[in-house]
């Protein structure tokens, strides 16, 4: 249940990175920035510099030695606020088709349009593959369960704009793969829209905007309110 992450992470926040697994390290490739504080939990290596506006906490006694930072650590530090891109729905562009992908089969969504103005919650089941193309979409949720596959095809390199209303959620062992392009190219938005009132799911429980599962692989950036790895 490590978190393998081949980019930055940066928080307007605070920083958690969780506890990886014994056998199979978590691994970060970039660097971990936060306005906050950042909190490292063990059996995690980090490649790049780890910044904080407050402070840096890593594990301690046992676990001491199970972090490895081959960057600097950098505390009290210059950390300017995230600012997300505001998230625009045109009129209509919610509420519309819902996506079930059952499993092991695959869908082919085009991008929206006046003809197509949105996507309503789209739900790729275990094993399941969606592929999307370069222009924009807008979905009220967008959802990969256990092993489910995300293809974006980037035609002549041309960008990808996702943007979701509630919240991204990408399951255990899901995956993603560009092609024609590179993550540079891929952005989703997520306005989380719903699912931060504290009353949305109906239990008093607020939700998280954006989760990635364990052992899952996702190219591209992601702006969300909060999120989970």
């Amino acid at each position: 249940k490590s978190v393998q992450i081949l980019g930055d992470v940066t928080s307007g926040g605070e920083l958690k990175i969780k506890k990886g697994d014994k056998k199979r390290p978590g691994r970060i490739e970039g660097a971990l920035t936060a306005a906050q504080d950042i909190k490292i939990e063990g059996f995690n290596h980090v490649a790049g510099d780890v910044t904080a506006a407050d402070e840096v906490e890593l594990p301690k006694k046992k676990h001491a030695d199970t972090v490895v930072i081959d960057g600097t650590i950098v505390e009290g530090g210059r950390v300017d606020p995230v600012e997300l891109p505001a998230v625009f729905f045109r009129v209509n562009a919610s509420g519309g088709p819902r996506i079930d992908v059952k499993k092991r089969e695959a869908a082919d969504l085009l991008p929206n349009d006046d003809t197509n103005p949105a996507y309503g919650r789209l739900k790729v089941d275990h094993g399941a593959t969606v592929k999307l193309h370069s222009g924009t979409y807008y979905f009220d949720r967008f959802e990969l369960k256990h092993e489910a596959e995300l293809i974006i095809e980037l035609e002549a390199g041309a960008p990808i704009t996702i943007n979701v209303k509630d919240g991204v959620y990408l399951g255990h062992h899901s995956t993603t793969t560009i092609v024609g392009g590179d993550a540079g190219h891929v952005l989703f938005n997520v306005s989380g829209l719903g699912i931060l009132d504290p009353e949305a799911d109906g239990k008093g429980k607020s939700k998280l905007a954006s989760r990635i599962g364990h052992d899952a692989q996702f190219a591209g950036t992601i702006y969300s309110p909060q999120g989970k790895l």
